[in-house]
């Protein structure tokens, strides 16, 4: 894996490309309070990035990235220091990214791989060490992507996840007859069944629902359970309306 250094240490492990891409951050500050903000690269490898704009961040923590269609996890193993130029800038390495998340050509030295990251939101990664005000830090993901049996619709809608008393607000960014993922720093472990609300464009779902996948920091992907035949009947028409025009979600 890269590591983000500053001048005068030791040379980068593997090269990297400057550019200015925009991603999504979802995760946990130095308080334990959710963010979810838009932030810019200022560089890039093919194991890690520094992103400028994040503040208020704690080496060690693991946060979400979402770039165009790809999610993935990082570590901050790097802060930049108050007072200096890299005040508002964090060093991240990858734990767990598709082979095409940053989706531009990477320099490689030779003989080294693209990636050897695992697919994103398919393997769950365990991360060990619980951080303040996370639900549950672990991931004991199942083989998600491979078992769909809806096809899966980009969206953009809000979610409430339910579990007893205790409310978690998410966002919605797939959808399907079967399933969906929601963008939410608070997350509970695979295999746990709690009440989704969902609002997408005029859609307003309501069901049960299993975790099939869980990523720390980041989301999570449920499978739809019991719902009513009403309920279904009005998202799978949702769906039918949204796979024949994508451009009908008012953003």
């Amino acid at each position: 894996m890269a590591a983000i250094i500053t001048s005068g240490a030791t040379p980068r492990r593997e090269p990297r490309r400057t550019v200015a891409l925009q991603v999504r951050v979802f995760g946990l500050d130095a308080d334990g309070k959710p963010v979810n903000c838009e932030c810019s690269t200022v560089d890039i490898s093919a194991h890690g990035a520094r992103l400028a704009g994040p503040q208020h961040w704690r080496t060690g923590e693991i946060i979400g990235i979402r770039h165009g269609s790809e999610k993935g996890r990082f570590r901050i193993i790097w802060v930049g220091p108050n007072g200096t130029h890299a005040e508002s800038q964090i060093g991240l390495q990858a734990v767990e990214i598709s082979r095409h998340f940053w989706g531009v050509n990477m320099p490689q030295f030779p003989g080294t791989p693209t990636s050897t990251a695992t697919p994103s939101r398919i393997a769950g990664i365990t991360d060990s060490t619980p951080k303040p005000g996370r639900l549950n830090a672990s991931s004991t993901a199942m083989p998600y992507a491979d078992t769909r049996r809806h096809s899966r619709l980009r969206c953009n809608g809000g979610a409430k996840v339910i579990l007893s008393s205790v409310t978690h607000w998410g966002t919605v960014i797939d959808l399907s007859a079967g399933g969906c993922y929601i963008e939410c720093p608070s997350t509970y472990p695979v295999g746990q069944v709690v009440y989704l609300k969902l609002g997408v464009d005029d859609l307003n779902f309501e069901s049960d629902a299993v975790i099939r996948v869980s990523h720390p920091g980041m989301g999570m992907g449920f499978e739809f359970m019991r719902p009513t035949a009403i309920q279904r009947k009005n998202l799978e028409d949702y769906c039918a309306e949204l796979a024949r025009d994508p451009n009908r979600l008012r953003r």
